[in-house]
């Protein structure tokens, strides 16, 4: 077992204004001093419009952390691939993965609410197609000289998409989880479970049981198959 960080960032911070970007930095200090007491990876939200929990540059942050650290692995938590365009996500992706010397974790998931899916005019009844398109894809940008794609929800003539990721083949892959289903979806790709535990420990036993049952028999959307459970859960202090 290794123990990190799941972080949400957001501009201000208790007696700072927004515009002086101070619970940024306060982040920054957090993780470089996470990393000195030995914690193993740091997992930055994605979030936008609320004011609450809203890191809304998830990538640029990250980016900022990796250049004050060394072995803290940078994780998404998530990137909303509905939001992105596939490609520009991939490249800035692969982009933090060199930076950091290989240390990106690459989170993804589908979004939970309308203020974020209705304001980016996405319909909510497509976001799981347009999430399950894109994690197939971008490890191909990854590793694929030549990428090519004809799908439902995007499109794209041979090209060579730069730069590719440091790690070898790509980054682990990873999905939120917070309920049985995904739990399933995230087995049969193959990805790692990104859970967030709303329930008791028994529930989250049986969530943890089922996709390692599953993914045994995967069939991974990825190069590999990423056969690690990250269970968020709160811890007060």
């Amino acid at each position: 077992m290794r123990f990190g960080l799941f972080c949400s960032p957001k501009a201000d911070a208790p007696g700072f204004a927004p515009e002086t970007g101070q619970g940024f930095f306060d982040f920054l200090d957090f993780n470089v001093e996470a990393e000195a007491l030995g914690f193993h990876s740091s997992f930055v939200v994605e979030h936008h419009f609320s004011g609450w929990n809203q890191a809304s540059a998830t990538l640029m942050l990250l980016m900022a952390l990796a250049m004050r650290t060394k072995t803290l692995r940078l994780g998404t938590a998530v990137m909303v691939p509905t939001w992105h365009n596939p490609v520009l996500l991939a490249e800035q992706a692969a982009t933090l993965d060199l930076i950091s010397n290989g240390r990106l974790e690459f989170g993804t998931g589908r979004s939970a609410t309308w203020t974020e899916v209705g304001a980016f005019g996405i319909d909510p009844d497509s976001t799981k197609e347009m999430w399950d398109e894109v994690i197939r894809a971008i490890p191909k940008m990854w590793t694929e000289d030549e990428f090519e794609w004809n799908g439902k929800y995007f499109k794209m003539p041979p090209r060579n998409v730069l730069p590719k990721p440091i790690q070898d083949p790509h980054p682990p892959m990873w999905v939120a989880v917070s309920s049985p289903e995904t739990a399933v979806q995230a087995a049969e790709r193959g990805i790692g479970m990104l859970g967030v535990t709303l329930g008791t420990p028994a529930d989250y036993k049986r969530l943890v049981s089922d996709y390692r049952r599953i993914i045994k028999h995967c069939d991974p959307v990825g190069k590999f198959v990423n056969n690690q459970v990250n269970a968020a859960s709160w811890l007060y202090c």
